[in-house]
């Protein structure tokens, strides 16, 4: 057994592999030429449906209905300005959208309904992409996201409504750099060739070193307003808006190193530095029972005492057909909310109320996974800014990919009224990607999630969360006929996720609620080169 052992480890470390010379270029892919344009418009179609159904033993049992969809507008811009200066624009466009959610009694009666409306939704990303040689890099990338929502909610039992506009906008800046020591093209990387270097990325070379640092600066500001209609009796008029701001610092510092040739290591880690949440929420209500006007005033602040995560991955070219990984991530945030409330009756202060709360947060992951490709006939080309180099080649005809990963994770969450979150559950994600012919290539995926118990304590009462296996199931189509122009299609179902809930108090069940969840998408769209 030992000796087996040993010559396991003398395989892992020292079996032969393609020499993995590498440029930014052969890592990150080339940049566009001087004048040259790259297009890519996409279209996404999102469809969920809800169904969900509760007994209560203490109350008449429920169920809800939701059918949900939505389409995007993704048209992405690339342009060089040099050779080695590159300007982007990517967006996110979400078109208006409506749907309905209903809640109907056992005995039939429909109880009440939710109709809400998002009339619009964008994130816009530019990129200034700098590299002046093959061992630099910078960028400098802001963000925009504005968002526009409305909810309207009627309770049939009571015909009260509840009214809700949301409105959100914000910005993000990140700066960065790359550093690669001692860049040299490979005698057999510098190509388009569909071999791993192609189609997954070629490895550091023995003791070189990859340094990424990325800064990020984020502010985002939220505003909503709720009101009732009609308005319920001694009510006279009611009212209420809420304001939230956010603002975060987080630095990005990653290291990879070339152990051997066909053996790196990638670590890095994300940490945010402090993060603050400021909101603030003003309600007013006029009273009949109380002559005069009932004000509240809220005030909230949620700091990130700790935030940061960490990751790290070893790759490792077994054969220049084989590559294994095994990757770690590690989560952790500590954050303090502070609450306070004053109310006022007719313009004198009436009572406050203030309230604290710590909440931690963890998860640990681990994942094992390979990628193999069938050998590869033709000997490739240098590498270029045309599609194979800008969005790595097409399998050849009658070539096989296989992706293979296995991914186990936890997650736990703590609060500091004792009440605390556990969920854990295994990732299996497989897919299989065919050469049809040498212009066009198709895969079949699965993603199974494998039965996992969540479970809530909040003093004695105790809420289990069970869900069956979770099945994904994608395929998509790329056809390239030539190097300027790509047209793909990908689709993607989850046939059914069914989730039970049991609450108790004790331990005695008092009440069972199940959901079960069918969703799909479909994505549609093209790149053009010229």
């Amino acid at each position: 057994m030992k000796r087996f052992l040993g010559l396991a480890v003398f395989f892992f470390l020292f079996s032969s592999g393609i020499t993995l010379a590498a440029t930014l270029d052969e890592l990150n892919n080339p940049l566009l030429r001087k004048n040259e344009w790259r297009f890519d418009p996409e279209v996404e179609f999102n469809y969920l449906q809800d169904d969900a159904r509760s007994h209560t033993f203490a109350s008449t049992g429920e169920h809800s209905e939701l059918n949900y969809y939505s389409f995007s507008l993704q048209p992405d811009a690339y342009y060089g300005i040099s050779n080695n200066l590159q300007l982007s624009v990517t967006t996110n466009l979400i078109l208006p959208y409506q749907y309905d959610y209903f809640t109907y009694l056992d005995t039939g009666a429909t109880d009440a309904y939710a109709k809400y409306r998002t009339d619009y939704a964008n994130l816009i990303t530019e990129e200034l992409k700098w590299r002046p040689n093959q061992a630099w890099e910078f960028h400098f990338t802001p963000q925009q996201v504005f968002l526009k929502s409305d909810a309207h909610t009627l309770a049939f039992t009571s015909s009260t409504g509840l009214n809700t506009k949301s409105r959100m906008s914000g910005y993000v800046f990140t700066t960065g750099a790359t550093w690669l020591s001692d860049p040299k093209p490979g005698n057999r990387t510098t190509n388009n060739r569909a071999d791993l270097d192609g189609l997954v990325g070629s490895l550091l070379d023995k003791k070189q070193v990859e340094v990424n640092l990325d800064i990020m600066y984020s502010w985002l500001r939220q505003a909503a307003n709720y009101s009732i209609e009609p308005v319920p009796a001694p009510i006279v008029a009611d009212q209420t808006a809420a304001k939230d701001n956010t603002f975060s610092l987080s630095v990005n510092p990653d290291l990879n190193f070339g152990i051997l040739d066909n053996l790196e290591l990638d670590t890095g880690a994300d940490v945010t530095i402090p993060k603050l949440a400021y909101g603030k929420t003003h309600s007013y209500a006029y009273s009949s029972s109380v002559a005069g006007l009932v004000e509240s005033v809220g005030t909230d602040k949620d700091y990130a005492l700790c935030d940061y995560s960490l990751f790290a991955l070893l790759k490792h070219r077994v054969h220049p057909q084989l590559q294994l990984y095994v990757r770690g991530d590690y989560d952790y945030s500590r954050t303090r909310s502070e609450e306070r409330t004053d109310t006022y009756l007719n313009g004198v202060l009436s009572g406050t109320t203030d309230g604290s709360s710590t909440t931690t947060y963890k998860t640990l992951s681990a994942t094992l996974g390979l990628y193999w490709i069938s050998k590869p006939k033709k000997q490739g080309r240098p590498l270029a800014p045309d599609l194979d180099g800008l969005k790595r080649p097409l399998l050849e005809k009658r070539q096989v990919r296989l992706d293979l990963s296995f991914k186990a994770w936890r997650n736990r969450f703590k609060y500091s009224n004792s009440s605390s979150f556990q969920q854990n559950a295994f990732t299996i994600n497989t897919q299989v990607t065919y050469g049809l012919v040498d212009t066009l290539q198709g895969y079949l995926s699965c993603q199974i999630t494998t039965p996992n118990t969540e479970k809530i304590e909040n003093g004695t009462s105790i809420y289990r969360y069970i869900d069956r296996l979770i099945p994904v199931i994608g395929a998509g189509l790329t056809y390239r006929p030539n190097q300027s122009f790509e047209f793909f299609i990908q689709a993607s179902v989850t046939p059914e996720e069914d989730t039970k809930t049991e609450s108790y108090t004790g331990s005695i069940l008092y009440g069972t609620d199940y959901d079960y969840i069918k969703e799909s998408s479909v994505n549609v769209g093209a790149t053009m080169l010229w």
